[in-house]
């Protein structure tokens, strides 16, 4: 800890929402617990917009974005991060078109 007191480390918003209601609360349910158990990962939103950027699809990109934000499991997510890091990753591959509809995307839609 710093010699002020105040804490210096990044917070980061959850991967995952479970969202917690009176009802659960009430029956005992943790819907955190059970999205543990019961998660099954797809696609990240990194593999889903290379995957459209590698067939130069803006549309299929800008779609796999709004959909994973829509998404109440990743209401609190946010791809800004993961997609700027895979505009530069194309960037130093050479792939230049592919970075840029990336990076596109992404100053548009986050």
């Amino acid at each position: 800890m710093p010699r002020n007191g105040q804490h210096t480390r990044l917070w980061q918003a959850a991967d995952l929402t479970a969202e917690l209601t009176f009802a659960d609360y009430r029956s005992g349910r943790d819907p955190a617990m059970d999205l543990i158990l019961h998660y099954k990962p797809g696609l990240s939103i990194t593999e889903m917009v290379r995957a459209a950027a590698k067939r130069n699809d803006y549309a299929d990109a800008k779609d796999a974005l709004l959909k994973f934000q829509k998404d109440p499991l990743h209401k609190y997510a946010s791809a800004e991060q993961d997609l700027d890091r895979l505009g530069h990753d194309l960037m130093g591959d050479k792939k230049l078109d592919k970075a840029i509809l990336v990076l596109k995307l992404n100053v548009e839609e986050s």
